[in-house]
């Protein structure tokens, strides 16, 4: 709630009891650590704080390295590292956020298809360092598949919305 309302502060807050809540007890599973931090790292993405964001991040990686979970976190790995280039475009760090989603959306197609916000983002990020580089030619043609793909991601949003309407009203009707 505090996250979509951009009340950054206490959405840590609440992130940070929820982790330690759940570790005392014996609760917190490596999807649910991996998620919640990932979310305190887009709390300081959002904020601009991209040192604070990728120390966050950097935790994330160092769970990876446990050869047991590698396979298990490839979705999660590949989903930080666009987290990640997002920060360095941030840092005006182009060339480095441009090879980080070459090889992030390469990882992350290998699991399977995954039409989310932040894939779509990935291609304005694409975009938006193509045209810091100077490379306009690439950087419509990433800005073309950002709006395609924005395009689908809204239309499925907006088909979701409505089916879960008329399910509603099917019920009321009942």
């Amino acid at each position: 709630y505090y996250h979509a309302i951009k009340k950054f502060d206490s959405a840590r807050y609440f992130y940070t009891t929820y982790l330690t809540e759940r570790d005392k007890m014996g609760l917190l599973s490596t999807g649910r650590k991996i998620s919640t931090l990932s979310n305190i790292a887009d709390t300081y993405l959002q904020e601009g704080n991209t040192k604070k964001s990728l120390q966050y991040l950097q935790q994330i990686r160092d769970m990876a390295n446990n050869p047991e979970q590698k396979k298990y976190l490839a979705f999660y790995m590949s989903f930080i590292d666009l987290q990640t280039a997002n920060a360095f475009y941030q840092q005006k760090k182009y060339a480095e956020s441009i090879a980080i989603l070459d090889t992030a959306l390469v990882s992350l197609s290998r699991t399977g298809s995954h039409l989310r916000n932040e894939v779509v983002q990935a291609y304005d990020t694409y975009a938006s360092c193509y045209e810091a580089l100077g490379n306009y030619k690439k950087a419509l043609e990433y800005k073309n598949i950002y709006v395609k793909l924005n395009d689908s991601l809204t239309r499925r949003d907006k088909i979701d919305i409505i089916s879960r309407l008329e399910i509603r009203n099917r019920i009321a009707e009942k």
